[in-house]
């Protein structure tokens, strides 16, 4: 058995009980635990969707419930007590918040004799801008909450990264707006990518495109504005070959239903369907059938500089992965060597699955080099690097 070693109190905004949204932390406390005294203060959400047992982890899960703004602030309040309180229990050597729960971190800190650790899978507070922008609260009481409520915190989050003993940050991207926004000195940060389950994704006999004549698409994620499902429709409906497109995910029911509706606008209703929301590990069986997996994504900042977890889900799986080009895709695919690119439109979209439906004789050479790229990726590779980096060997 290993001699457990150091003492971790990790904390995140979300349950980390469900992979789903929190894959970094999630996958960090799991496998940690094994060598690792583990502890985490968390949410906790009433429908317990998708959540599963962390085995030797201290879990202190709180249930603020889901109300916009007011949930939010109770769990920072009632967090900081509950981290306050068990770091004096207990003196960690590490305390491991992430970029919403950066406060409670600070304050469970200074209970502790432990560094401080900030992880930021997004860049705080701009990133949520980025999505809040289309909104028009321009002159309502929302909006000056929103504003004045995100200048105050933007204050105290660049406090806390000033007095933070190391960051880890899921890309350079996030690490050099962060940088910029906060103008802290961030040369030091340690820049770690996302994981993949290699054994959860693996498949024997990956889909040929050789020889057929009908092509599935498959998307795993979120259904939501910026995430290009539209033109992907679009592609379907304007393409020669018979081509089905799988989307797996939900979203905001008013922007399906018009999704939905532009299927019947352009009469491809029997070419899409709509898987909904599955369990994660039930994702691997629905890549297994099809031909191409795509990330449609749009070039938005926090697109552009995230970490394209999904890409690697899709190469261990062997799929021939087609994704938009920005940066983040970029990242991991090189056009025609593993993987298609295009330009975010649906004659660029068009196109490219043209060269790819014609690129009979090189596909599994494409799909073996993503799996290779994939296999760099494992999460018992990346959580290796997070254990190195917060405790300092």
């Amino acid at each position: 058995m290993v001699q457990k070693k150091d003492s971790i109190l990790f904390i995140h905004h979300q349950d980390v009980t469900n992979p789903v949204g929190t894959t970094v932390p999630h996958n960090l406390t799991k496998r940690m635990a094994r060598s690792q005294e583990i502890s985490v203060i968390c949410r906790k959400y009433p429908d317990g969707h998708n959540r599963e047992a962390l085995q030797d982890v201290n879990l202190t899960a709180i249930n603020v419930g889901n109300t916009p703004i007011v949930s939010g602030v109770l769990f920072i309040l009632i967090s900081s007590i509950l981290s306050t309180i068990i770091s004096l229990k207990g003196d960690y050597d590490c305390v491991y918040c992430f970029q919403s729960s950066l406060i409670q971190g600070w304050v469970a800190s200074k209970f502790s004799t432990g560094r401080l650790v900030a992880g930021l899978q997004s860049v705080p507070v701009r990133q949520s801008q980025d999505f809040l922008s289309g909104r028009d609260r321009e002159g309502s009481i929302s909006s000056y909450v929103y504003k004045y409520g995100y200048q105050l915190y933007s204050k105290i989050i660049g406090h806390i990264l000033k007095s933070s003993d190391r960051i880890i940050c899921l890309t350079d991207g996030i690490r050099c707006l962060t940088e910029e926004m906060y103008e802290v000195d961030m040369s030091d940060a340690t820049i770690i990518g996302m994981g993949v389950d290699l054994d959860l994704f693996s498949r024997e006999n990956p889909t040929t495109t050789q020889n057929k004549t009908g092509w599935e698409i498959v998307y795993v994620g979120s259904i939501t504005e910026n995430r290009g499902i539209e033109h992907v429709i679009e592609t379907v409906s304007n393409s020669n070959h018979d081509l089905q497109f799988k989307v797996v995910g939900d979203g905001p029911e008013a922007y399906v239903s018009s999704l939905k509706q532009l299927t019947v606008d352009r009469d491809v209703t029997d070419s899409i369907e709509w898987v909904g929301r599955v369990p994660h590990e039930t994702v691997p069986e629905l890549l297994s059938a099809a031909d191409f997996a795509i990330s449609p994504l749009q070039d938005i900042e926090s697109y552009q500089v995230s970490f394209p977890a999904k890409i690697l889900e899709y190469m261990a799986a062997e799929c021939l992965v087609i994704a938009t080009e920005i940066p983040a895709h970029e990242s991991l695919i090189e056009h025609g060597v593993s993987g298609y690119l295009y330009d975010g439109t649906q004659p660029g979209l068009l196109n490219t699955l043209e060269q790819a439906i014609e690129s009979n004789e090189k596909n599994r050479d494409i799909r073996k080099r993503g799996l290779k790229i994939a296999e760099n990726y494992d999460w018992e590779i990346i959580v290796d690097k997070h254990e190195r980096t917060v405790l300092n060997e």
